[in-house]
């Protein structure tokens, strides 16, 4: 959240942002997901990237709008699927 959506689409590798959307997934926030995959989009043809920060972390604030939601979506999962958490 700090660095904003598109710096956190430039700074991880292909791999790494799959990673983090399949997190997403997980934890329910699909659109944020596709947030980013239209982000690395956008970031790869690098067109006026000036004119989409702001608006692309702004639709991220609105479905994430604080650590708060992110924590709250872990800890819900964590007590209905601890299993999911357990060591391997």
């Amino acid at each position: 959240m700090n660095g904003g959506v598109l710096h956190a689409v430039e700074c991880l590798s292909a791999s790494e942002l799959a990673d983090a959307r399949s997190g997403y997934r997980y934890f329910g926030f699909d659109a944020v997901a596709d947030l980013l995959a239209r982000a690395r989009k956008i970031w790869e043809r690098g067109q006026e990237l000036g004119s989409w920060e702001s608006q692309l972390d702004n639709s991220y604030a609105a479905l994430i709008p604080d650590d708060s939601a992110l924590f709250g979506r872990f800890d819900h999962l964590l007590r209905t699927r601890p299993a999911d958490f357990a060591s391997p």
